[in-house]
């Protein structure tokens, strides 16, 4: 069975969903709860035998993080980080944070631990 959760990602007022179950489960969700979403259109185009995970995101900041399943291991949890860090970036850009090489990048790395700790926390997860 499918989980969903959001996360607020305060003080930039974006909130990233969190998807975990198939690609075909969550295709079934995007056509009935994301009819007039610019990602319907996008998570069908995708074909689930090229990624073990997605990052769907639209340009309002907010996003969709798929994965198949609750990560216990640590190649799912890298796998989780690895899309939690897509929108990490995409979340400060759209916010008009830059990324700067060797410079203070604490934005990014309080909002990717943020976002990863609460994937990995199996609290407020409900069924879709």
């Amino acid at each position: 069975m499918a989980k969903i959760k959001t996360i607020p990602c305060n003080p930039y007022r974006r909130d990233i969903d969190v998807f975990i179950g198939s690609h075909e489960e969550l295709l079934k969700y995007a056509n009935k709860h994301l009819k007039d979403d610019c990602l319907l259109d996008i998570i069908k185009s995708v074909n689930p035998d090229d990624y073990d995970a997605s990052f769907y995101y639209r340009g309002d900041g907010t996003g969709i993080v798929h994965i198949y399943k609750m990560p216990t291991t640590p190649v799912e949890i890298s796998v989780a980080g690895h899309e939690v860090l897509h929108a990490t970036f995409h979340i400060l850009n759209y916010c008009g944070v830059d990324y700067q090489v060797n410079g203070s990048n604490e934005a990014f790395t309080y909002l990717h631990q943020w976002i990863l700790q609460n994937v990995l926390d199996k609290k407020g997860y409900r069924r879709v």
